[in-house]
Order: C-alpha cells, then structure tokens, then sequence
C-alpha cells in the first residue's frame, strides 16, 4: 500500500537523449565543512549541496531516512518510526511535527529542528534539508534535463549562471524493501501542515517530475542538504505550490 497525495505533476520541456548529452563536465563548486555546494544563481541565495547525505560522489544516491530520523535501518515502517506510533503502513499518533489534535499533542512544528535533521548532524550547522519551497525554487529557476551521469540515470538540473548539481535516482524504503528504483525521491524538510502524518518531497523519473508530493514520514529517502540564508524554519509555515 502506499500513501501517496499528488498535488500536480509538470511535463519537462527540456528532454534530450541520452547520446545528445557530454557526462564528462564539471561546475564550479566550493566547499563547507568538508562538503561541496554549488551556487546555482537563485534568487534566495540558497546554495545546494553536490552530493547526497552518505554518498561517496554526486551519482551515489547515498543513505535512506526516515522524515526526521537520524539513522538508518533495516526496515521502514509505521511501527518503528521516531515520532509516531502505529502500524506496519500506517501512523495514527505523532510525538513531534504535529499540527492537528487528532494524532496527539499540538506542538504546531512544520519544518525539522537541526537535532532531528540528518543534514546538519552529518554536515555540520550551516546545512539543513531543503524545505518544500526550496526544492520548489529548484525547480522553477533551472533547467532540468534528463541524463546519464558516470553510468547512473538522474537530472542534470542547471542554474542560470550554468552552473549544475546531479540528482541520481535511487527509489525509496518501505519496510525492508527498496521501492520505485526508476524514481527519483528526496525529502524535504517540511511536514504537511492538513496531514502531519506526511511530509513533503520531490519525485521525479525520466519523463515527469511529480514534484510535491507527500509520502508517509516512516518511509526511508535521500536527503540532499542545502546552505541557506534562512536559520529558523521550524514553526515557518510554507504553503506547498499551486498547481498550474
């Protein structure tokens, strides 16, 4: 079963083949804390990472997690998850990132604190996990085209200074099971404020980017950490896009 909520999915104009594109390129990066960003010119200043939380390189998906956990596991579910209680696919109670009485005590939290976020423990202060409106940003300022990249399968997303960072596809956890492996899927750092048992993220795959979905927080997903001028989002609340 999944529990999944499109709120809208966008055509990509910008396809090419896969023998059209040159993988062998670079884009100007530097580095905090040991990890490379690039600035891909956007208009909130927010610098993305290069890499995944526990890749080794840019086409490395990395490490899954659940929304706000900071481990990995060996299964993904509803029973085991930090903040919730509930069933192998389902939470019904919520300890912490809670915005309605029905799942339990109202702490009106909609974005990760930096002790629950993966991003800022493995990197340091200065990064966090994108929230819903930063990926949105992402998406509606650059340039987004589908490639292989050093053998892996991913979206070249290019600013308009033409600089670029690689998302790599990698699926998501559920159970113990790897899901979707065709797909691209990335948290973000903002809980849905009308379902606080999900959280948003981005999905994407070759032809379509689903992008703002909303996925149970017990499922395991990349997390690709972001730098930004914004420190406190923790209570900020970020109506997710509209649809066009």
């Amino acid at each position: 079963m999944k529990y999944s909520i499109p709120c809208f999915m966008i055509f990509l104009s910008s396809m090419v083949s896969l023998a059209e594109i040159e993988t062998d390129i670079e884009s100007k990066t530097d580095s905090l804390n040991r990890f490379d960003y690039v600035d891909l010119g956007l208009t909130s200043g927010t610098l993305w990472g290069t890499t995944n939380v526990g890749a080794l390189s840019p086409d490395d998906y990395g490490s899954f997690f659940a929304w706000g956990e900071t481990q990995t596991k060996e299964v993904y579910s509803g029973i085991n998850y930090k903040f919730g209680k509930g069933e192998e696919y389902v939470v019904d109670s919520l300890l912490k990132y809670n915005t309605l009485l029905k799942f339990g005590n109202v702490d009106s939290l909609m974005n990760l604190l930096p002790e629950d976020d993966i991003a800022t423990i493995e990197w340091g202060k200065t990064w966090r996990t994108p929230t819903i409106s930063e990926w949105a940003e992402l998406y509606e300022q650059c340039s987004w085209i589908w490639m292989e990249f050093k053998g892996v399968l991913g979206y070249k997303v290019v600013g308009k200074n033409n600089n670029w960072i690689f998302l790599p596809i990698g699926g998501y956890r559920s159970q113990n099971y790897i899901y979707n492996e065709i797909y691209g899927s990335y948290w973000s750092a903002t809980v849905c404020n009308e379902a606080p048992e999900f959280a948003h993220y981005m999905l994407f795959y070759s032809k379509r980017i689903y992008d703002f979905y909303y996925n149970s927080r017990y499922i395991g997903m990349p997390i690709r950490p972001v730098i930004s001028k914004i420190k406190d989002i923790s209570r900020m609340v970020i109506d997710p896009p509209k649809p066009r």
